[in-house]
């Protein structure tokens, strides 16, 4: 691509916020009504708007982000499988980018966490060298879906552990006599950006208020007031925030290792 080329896209693709959330809620939504890949979805999306790879990269991030809230459910779904959108995997329009190959042996998920060395050429025959390289392959998948497995175990505890807190916090302050629901949404919304993060967070704690018949509704959207970041609710929310996408990424990193393992587990030969 050349100068001017690139500066009719970077004029062309001016993408919003909101645009990437509305495409990755779609790929979420197509997903979630009728099991259509979320990468197939977001290729198509890129293609069709000339997103960069920075751009895929958000859009898988928020997609993965809103479904598993929507699977998460307050943790009453004890077992979350899907299929994460997948950047590394998408081409971007606008740039020359490579997609991750099983068959190449400079990387592998979880490489830059347990530090395995890349294969090293030999002088042996290629179908030799190709039998050792994905032998080599697979103890390193095998490492690598072990670690994130034990990953995933305490990043989940400590979310479940955060949504918890959360909505004690929002419940106590619901019992006062000044606070509403909608004074805790704005909070919220004051401490972070995330959308899908704060809908879930309302989500639960509206359930939990309402069952306890503490659901106090201002019926109108309170006048804005600065929060206080050191506030132990706004403190439990951005723990909860922070959580939540580490339980994601490692629910993401756990799905391509095991996907890649699944590949190389096919071809290998070990006689």
């Amino acid at each position: 691509m050349n100068a001017v080329d690139q500066l009719i896209t970077s004029k062309v693709n001016q993408t919003t916020p909101e645009c990437l959330r509305g495409w990755a809620r779609e790929a979420s939504d197509a997903y979630l009504r009728s099991g259509t890949d979320m990468s197939t979805t977001i290729s198509k999306i890129a293609q069709n708007n000339n997103l960069n790879s920075n751009q895929i990269d958000r859009v898988c991030q928020m997609a993965n982000r809103i479904t598993f809230l929507n699977i998460f459910d307050g943790g009453r779904q004890r077992i979350i499988e899907f299929p994460v959108a997948d950047s590394k995997m998408i081409s971007s329009p606008v740039e020359k980018t490579a997609s991750i190959d099983v068959s190449d042996d400079k990387y592998f998920p979880g490489s830059e966490i347990i530090n395995i060395a890349p294969l090293e050429k030999t002088a042996e025959a290629e179908e030799s060298h190709d039998d050792k390289k994905l032998q080599r392959m697979w103890y390193q998948l095998k490492h690598a879906k072990e670690y994130f497995e034990d990953d995933c175990g305490g990043k989940e505890h400590f979310f479940k552990k955060a949504c918890d807190s959360f909505v004690e916090e929002g419940v106590q302050l619901l019992k006062g006599d000044n606070t509403t629901f909608e004074d805790i949404i704005q909070a919220c919304n004051q401490a972070s950006e995330n959308k899908e993060v704060i809908q879930f967070a309302a989500k639960e704690l509206s359930k939990k208020a309402a069952n306890l018949g503490i659901l106090k509704m201002a019926g109108k959207v309170p006048s804005f007031k600065p929060i206080n970041t050191d506030h132990p609710f706004v403190v439990k929310f951005k723990n909860l925030e922070k959580t939540a996408q580490n339980y994601i990424d490692a629910r993401a990193a756990l799905y391509l290792a095991g996907k890649y393992f699944d590949q190389v587990n096919k071809e290998v030969k070990w006689i």
